[in-house]
């Protein structure tokens, strides 16, 4: 009870205005791509280095706002999605 009485204040209190950073999983099975897209998006190129192309790790990104802008923005071209972005 007390934690619905609590996300019931926290959930009257967002706004456009107060965002936080999304968080963004990439999950998939063997060989789908997933570095593949991060490499694109953080303009790096881990895949390369990694024995057979099969990369062995796990990590977090923090993605600037102008990044994101930018790697979206011909998908907003399309789509038109109004992406908020702290």
């Amino acid at each position: 009870r007390k934690r619905m009485e609590q996300e019931t204040i926290n959930m009257a209190a967002r706004s456009p205005d107060d965002l936080r950073c999304p968080v963004v999983v990439i999950m998939g099975h063997v060989d789908t791509g997933k570095t593949k897209l991060l490499d694109k998006i953080r303009k790096t190129n881990v895949q390369e280095g990694e024995a057979g192309g099969i990369t062995q790790q796990i990590g977090a990104t923090f993605f600037e706002k102008k990044t994101l802008e930018t790697q979206t923005a011909k998908l907003n071209e399309t789509e038109k999605v109004d992406i908020k972005v702290p």
